[in-house]
């Protein structure tokens, strides 16, 4: 049996945001002007940042060094950030990545993360538990819902399983519904490599 395709990484979200760059010089987003500047396409894939990750002040200074907005913006991260400044500002979540989750591809309005199974992620019956699976799902919507955002927490969350995964990792794609200036709305696939379809989860999140 041949097994699904699997959904886009990697350069998926640099991709879209080229070809919006290109044609998009002064769309209008909930009052903010400018939502793909022309010169942003060459910050897309800026690798330059040289800061150094094992201190606070080299995160810092890494995950503020893509901003162009004014003085007066409190976005987590600005919303042409690259890989760079993404895994910068996410390292911090401790127990995510602690289980193994970690992010592919990210972009505005979009995030995919994966999650390698291991023994430690099986319950009592050595199916994977329902908790790892939910974790991945809630580190894709972080990623996707903070990103060109004011800093973001979902308040309210429901997860369906839909089968058990048959392969041997996991894919977490979070795409924005609908993003407002204090309210957002996600939702996460979760498949696992072979393309079975695991689970689906819908978010509500809250944004300072």
């Amino acid at each position: 049996m041949q097994s699904k395709p699997l959904p886009q990484t990697d350069s998926a979200c640099q991709t879209d945001l080229a070809r919006l760059a290109s044609t998009m010089t002064s769309t209008n987003l909930d009052g903010e002007t400018g939502l793909i500047n022309s010169g942003d396409a060459a910050d897309i894939t800026s690798t330059s940042t040289s800061a150094d990750l094992t201190t606070d002040a080299g995160l810092t200074g890494l995950i503020n060094s893509g901003y162009t907005t004014d003085s007066s913006s409190t976005h987590f991260l600005p919303r042409h950030a690259n890989m760079q400044q993404v895994h910068a500002a996410f390292m911090q979540d401790r127990f995510a990545t602690s289980i193994g989750c970690r992010i592919d591809d990210a972009c505005y309005g979009r995030a995919v993360c994966s999650l390698q199974l291991e023994p430690r992620h099986q319950n009592g019956m050595g199916k994977i538990m329902g908790g790892a699976i939910f974790t991945l799902a809630d580190y894709a919507l972080a990623v996707c819902s903070n990103l060109g955002e004011n800093p973001t927490i979902s308040i309210s969350n429901t997860i369906d399983y839909l089968a058990s995964p048959k392969g041997t990792s996991l894919i977490a794609t979070c795409s924005v519904v609908k993003s407002g200036q204090s309210v957002g709305f996600y939702t996460v696939d979760i498949v696992d490599n072979l393309g079975t379809n695991v689970a689906k989860m819908n978010a509500k999140c809250f944004r300072r």
